[in-house]
């Protein structure tokens, strides 16, 4: 619904002068010396649809169907996109489509929001961001989905991955 504000007087719990309309469905915060900061809503991510491009920039085809994508990575030999997939309300999590068949698998289950996939150098594992346990971590897990999320590092910051060195080295 529709979001409002008006002056108050903490000392007299009394109101005094008009409300004013922020926006609907706002979120709102208010500091100890009267500064107020909200966020409007935004709404759900628009549906995307993967397309394959030629090196001049002319589409040549499509990937599956159109969804909430976010980040993608194309796997070392070309056979799989890795990428991350938002269900608003819910989680974002990690999904591998294999392109000969245009098959969509789900690597990650958990609850926690997971995102930005690299590829391992032999494209066995994936490795991403995880918003879990405290904070936004890095880890790993089988291509496939089998088997369970590897905590890879954890510090006091949040680490997200943006690739995986072709030695297999460096994350």
């Amino acid at each position: 619904g529709a979001v409002t504000a008006q002056r108050f007087d903490p000392k007299t719990f009394t109101l005094s002068g008009q409300p004013i309309s922020i926006a609907d469905g706002a979120l709102l915060s208010v500091s100890d010396n009267g500064l107020l900061v909200y966020r409007k809503p935004v709404a759900p991510p628009a549906a995307r649809q993967l397309t394959w491009f030629d090196r001049n920039g002319k589409p040549t085809g499509q990937l599956g169907a159109s969804g909430n994508y976010g980040d993608i990575q194309i796997s070392p030999n070309g056979d799989r996109v890795a990428l991350d997939i938002i269900d608003p309300g819910v989680a974002r999590d990690i999904w591998v489509i294999d392109v000969a068949r245009a098959v969509l698998s789900r690597v990650t289950l958990e609850m926690s929001d997971d995102w930005n996939p690299a590829w391992s150098p032999d494209g066995s594992r994936l490795v991403f961001a995880s918003a879990g346990q405290g904070g936004t971590h890095i880890h790993t897990k089988s291509a496939t989905g089998a088997g369970t999320e590897d905590l890879v590092f954890q510090s006091d910051s949040n680490e997200i991955p943006t690739d995986w060195s072709p030695n297999g080295r460096y994350i």
